[in-house]
């Protein structure tokens, strides 16, 4: 699996929690307490941990200055990543850790730093075809390997959430199988969504070739025109 597994996560100054302790996760994990007692910000903090967001000016301790620091514990690392992971940033134990933590800076969106297994971030922390990725590289080859959360926040309307729609919860958690290829062996859906894009790559290399040599017959300075077709997204072609 060329997935990261957390086994632990840690975050100090984030909303109502001044510091939460090592928390651990199994396969199955289940927060009891008493209401504002911090167990949905934990989640939060999680969730923008995985997804390689930032928090909210608002969301440091009693709006301090004190910088929000998040950290996860991960059981092993992938042979995709430790391959190419520098040897800087391995770690003797076998164990994975990855930390970020957030500077508040008024009027505008936390700074922030990465640290692996200790070790700031930075340029060749990622070393792929024998070539030094940059830091934002390295960062997101490495988020590449986090699992992707979905966040269910108490909900009202279960009717709406349930339909078989973009943007629901139905679809959020039914999604990451239709892409893998169902359940069981068959791979036909994620093999045929691989030959979509290729062919859409494919076209729109040629369509950009040919914009580019029209385009500079009256514009000679211009270089070159990149068409990107983005990836084939399946959330509006499931149905019931």
């Amino acid at each position: 699996d060329s997935t990261l597994t957390i086994s632990e996560f840690t975050v100090e100054n984030f909303k109502s929690i001044r510091e939460s302790g090592s928390v651990n996760f199994g396969d199955f994990t289940v927060f009891v307490g008493k209401n504002d007692a911090g167990k949905s910000s934990l989640l939060e903090g999680l969730k923008i941990f995985l997804e390689q967001g930032k928090p909210d000016t608002n969301h440091f301790h009693k709006y301090r200055d004190v910088a929000v620091k998040m950290e996860a514990v991960f059981e092993e690392v992938p042979e995709e990543l430790e391959d190419v992971l520098n040897e800087e940033y391995q770690s003797e134990s076998g164990e994975f850790s990855v930390t970020r933590v957030f500077e508040r800076r008024s009027g505008t969106t936390p700074g922030s730093d990465t640290f692996v297994n200790g070790e700031s971030l930075s340029k060749g922390a990622i070393v792929e075809d024998d070539e030094e990725l940059t830091k934002a590289q390295s960062r997101s080859f490495i988020w590449g390997f986090m699992p992707k959360p979905i966040h269910i926040f108490a909900e009202r309307d279960v009717t709406e959430e349930t339909k078989l729609k973009s943007g629901t919860l139905l679809n959020d958690l039914l999604l990451p199988i239709s892409q893998e290829g169902g359940v069981g062996e068959s791979n036909s859906i994620a093999e045929t969504r691989s030959t979509l894009e290729d062919s859409l790559d494919d076209t729109s290399q040629k369509i950009a070739e040919e914009l580019t040599e029209s385009m500079q017959t009256h514009m000679p300075d211009l270089e070159t025109i990149e068409v990107n077709p983005g990836t084939v997204s399946l959330d509006k072609a499931i149905s019931p």
